[in-house]
């Protein structure tokens, strides 16, 4: 019985556990989206107003997320799209292209016959599998009920 109440306790902890991470920032802005692929890739995403998307990959070398953005426009369903390096520059507050452009990153989802959505990353020649694409909890309650830091 005692372990029942743990499990049950565990489980109904883990939403809140699982939300106290701090929301990345992809320049000035706060991610919208994230999601695993592989088993430990951490894909940040955030949605421009002007249809394009800016993706944060964490650089395993440096662990700070380095930015990208998709080469076309995207529809509501993100589709696949090739990402190309860039950084946020803080004066024009837009996303610049870098010069490291042989960087091969291919992003997006697709839909079987059964309507069923799934989302790949590949990096180069290697394709991971990802997880749900979710999206980041509102940080709005605490704002205005938190404990001030």
């Amino acid at each position: 019985m005692k372990g029942k109440i743990a499990i049950l306790a565990i489980f109904l902890a883990s939403p809140i556990i699982s939300n106290a991470a701090d929301i990345p920032l992809l320049g000035n802005t706060k991610a919208q989206l994230h999601q695993l692929c592989g088993k430990a890739l951490d894909v940040e995403i955030i949605k421009m107003d002007s249809k394009t998307t800016v993706m944060g990959l964490k650089n395993k070398q440096t662990n700070n997320f380095d930015l990208f953005m998709s080469s076309e426009q995207s529809p509501e369903q993100i589709i696949y799209s090739k990402f190309t390096p860039v950084k946020y520059d803080a004066l024009s507050n837009n996303y610049i292209p870098t010069d490291d452009q042989d960087l091969d990153i291919i992003w997006g989802s697709s839909r079987d016959n059964s309507g069923k959505t799934s989302y790949s990353l590949t990096l180069g020649t290697k394709t991971y599998s990802c997880g749900i694409l979710q999206p980041w909890p509102s940080e709005r309650a605490d704002e205005i009920y938190g404990e001030s830091s």
